[in-house]
């Protein structure tokens, strides 16, 4: 069965090993040392299901928007003794197919109370105690194009990663023998940091995205036609010959990708907790250049799948304005001609640049959260508006109209 993106991931969490700590007597009664004494034998599994929520997180299926959702990597639950991680289990792949069968037996002292889970995050070791690490953005290896100076410090977009903790989200447990698949009754969440006891089957829910995705689409609605802004230089003086509406189908200006400024450098897997600190520019390279088509937008019946975007990006959440901006390749065969008297040969590269807001003016929505798909329309309004190098952040200057509305996630109309 194939799955619609928003997926939660149900986990059966309880995990092997106990810190490396054994109890000499696993009957003794009123061990002050939460690391040992009594342990209990229970049922380990996951489960993955599509809600009737619509939930989004490279092309659109990297980022489950295209129809299906993606195999989850590494599974990994961590019991933890308030804030002290135990031994993971890293119980692999998850798969629609694995609903409600896969599940493994593992002993657990029943001092554990809580537990965290994560998808699609490598490098924990199921064999030693948990010990949190920071994620650091990688450098992309997309802009191969630009690879000198500020281009080489873009970094390319995070994982699709999913997290939960039941310190927040609590967890289902019940004492019943019954196969895993079978259990029709879990009864109502214990919440909070309460301890398992003697509880032989645990699940965990509300396991769901720890980032957002942003879908963009680039569409070109030139607000003056016929403008000759393409065309040749002679004696270092440019000729003006050809509008953009009159170029060859096999000239064009050919999008490459979107730079998102001031990412979070890294994340710490311990809470899923970002850097605010040190930033990042990340690279999105575009999965195609047609400029054509209509914007992007949920619609009524939206069913959390989005296949016509030019470019697609996983986010870490922001509560602050964002700046973007846009690559293109002038592959058109002449020089294009920027407002500013500045050529950009064929060839060569043009920037335009955007400001997304921070926050909606109607609800609380921000501009990339967690388990959101952020869309984001940028119409060219004129080729000229573009820039040779791609601004800092203290140069940027912003003079767009923007139409933002609020939907599933956010939509941001902007011209560029």
């Amino acid at each position: 069965m194939k799955m619609k993106n928003g997926m939660y991931l149900f986990a059966a969490a309880i995990v092997a090993g106990t810190m490396g700590l054994t109890s000499c007597s696993n009957e003794e009664e009123g061990v002050a040392n939460p690391y040992e004494g009594k342990t209990t034998t229970v049922s380990v599994g996951v489960s993955v299901k599509t809600p009737t929520a619509k939930r989004a997180a490279l092309t659109d299926a990297d980022v489950n928007l295209g129809g299906a959702v993606a195999n989850i990597k590494n599974v990994t639950i961590v019991p933890f003794i308030d804030e002290t991680g135990q031994s993971p289990i890293v119980l692999g792949d998850v798969t629609s197919g694995d609903n409600n069968k896969k599940f493994e037996t593992a002993t657990i002292q029943q001092t554990v109370n809580s537990f965290r889970v994560y998808g699609n995050v490598t490098d924990i070791d199921g064999t030693h105690p948990f010990t949190d690490f920071d994620i650091a953005a990688s450098a992309s290896s997309d802009n191969a194009d630009r690879n000198t100076g500020k281009y080489a410090d873009l970094k390319a977009p995070y994982g699709l990663y999913y997290y939960a903790n039941t310190l927040n989200t609590g967890y289902f447990a019940t004492t019943d023998e019954s196969k895993w698949d079978q259990i029709s009754a879990w009864g109502n969440k214990i919440e909070g940091k309460t301890a398992i006891a003697s509880n032989n089957r645990i699940k965990i829910g509300d396991v769901k995205y720890a980032v957002g995705v942003l879908a963009s689409k680039v569409l070109v609605n030139l607000t003056e036609s016929g403008k000759l802004c393409f065309g040749t230089v002679t004696d270092g003086t440019f000729n003006g010959t050809t509008a953009y509406e009159g170029l060859q189908d096999d000239a064009k200006m050919t999008l490459k990708g979107l730079v998102i400024y001031d990412q979070p450098a890294s994340v710490n897997t311990k809470d899923f907790t970002w850097s605010t600190t040190n930033k990042v520019k990340v690279f999105a390279a575009a999965t195609t250049d047609n400029l054509t088509g209509d914007p992007l937008k949920f619609g009524d019946s939206w069913d959390g799948q989005m296949k016509e975007a030019n470019i697609y990006s996983v986010v870490a959440p922001e509560t602050n304005r964002i700046t973007v901006t846009y690559q293109f390749l002038n592959a058109t065969g002449l020089t294009l001609q920027l407002n500013d008297g500045s050529l950009c040969e064929n060839g060569k590269y043009v920037y335009y640049t955007t400001e997304l807001s921070a926050q909606s003016k109607d609800n609380d929505a921000y501009v990339f959260a967690a388990g959101a798909t952020t869309l984001l329309n940028a119409t060219v309004t004129d080729w000229g508006k573009g820039t040779l190098d791609m601004p800092e952040n203290t140069d940027v200057q912003i003079g767009v109209e923007i139409d933002v509305d609020w939907a599933e996630g956010v939509v941001y109309n902007q011209n560029i």
